[in-house]
């Protein structure tokens, strides 16, 4: 809430240029990565101590995904492995590479994937140090 009234009360009109600016340097500092091509769907949930990432991704199967969490970020990744056909044609090899922006750190040890139906469904709890902290002020 506070952020949000900074924001709007407080402009800083040169902040969004600054921005920009740093996203250009980071462009000649090395910081390039391609733009990821791939379109599939995929759904943020998001409440206080959890997130809930839903990708639709028909035909797979569970072991061609490759998951990490890496600080704020899940990298979904996967490339499927289907063998030759009778007639010794090899259907085309599928990849999947996204990024997902978490509005915080995940729990290393209650991260869960299931893939049922096409639908891929990672929940992320939060992690215990990112939870804000409550802080009880006291009278003198």
């Amino acid at each position: 809430m506070l952020k949000l009234l900074d924001e709007l009360v407080f402009t800083n009109p040169w902040r969004e240029l600054d921005r920009w600016q740093n996203e250009v340097n980071s462009l000649f500092n090395g910081g390039f990565r391609p733009v990821s091509r791939d379109r599939r769907p995929v759904n943020i949930y998001t409440s206080d101590d959890s997130v809930k990432v839903v990708a639709v991704v028909p035909g797979w199967e569970p072991g061609w995904f490759d998951l990490t969490v890496e600080g704020k970020k899940l990298f979904l990744r996967g490339e499927t492995r289907f063998e030759a056909n009778d007639q010794g044609v090899n259907p085309p090899q599928e990849k999947l590479n996204r990024v997902v922006n978490l509005p915080f750190r995940a729990q290393e040890d209650q991260i869960n994937a299931v893939y049922r139906d096409g639908i891929l469904v990672v929940d992320l709890a939060r992690s215990e140090n990112d939870k804000p902290k409550k802080i009880a002020v006291e009278t003198v």
